[in-house]
């Protein structure tokens, strides 16, 4: 958890997985706090009433980058280069479109 930042090097399985459990318990802790403030299943309001989100909005932008890193450092560690990542951000937006 110390190299959350950085690009270059590798990461192992313990390493990712320990990551991936603590993000994913900031991530499920952040969407129960959501649902406390604005329930679940609430009635729709217009677009100018509805604010629910921006917590789940704010740790995504936090964690986007440590989570970049982390797995770049995966790729590495397996011997391919981390611009495979985003060959499959691309086949991700291009599933999105169509």
């Amino acid at each position: 958890m110390n190299r959350l930042l950085q690009f270059d090097g590798r990461a192992t399985r313990s390493e990712y997985w320990c990551f991936a459990i603590i993000h994913n318990m900031i991530k499920a802790f952040v969407t129960m706090i959501e649902f406390s403030w604005y329930g679940i299943g609430s009635p729709p309001l217009p677009a100018y009433f509805t604010i629910s989100g921006e917590l789940s909005l704010g740790y995504a932008v936090l964690a986007f980058i440590p989570c970049l890193a982390i797995t770049i450092r995966r790729f590495h560690d397996i011997g391919a280069s981390g611009a495979f990542l985003f060959y499959y951000i691309f086949l991700l937006l291009d599933l999105c479109c169509f």
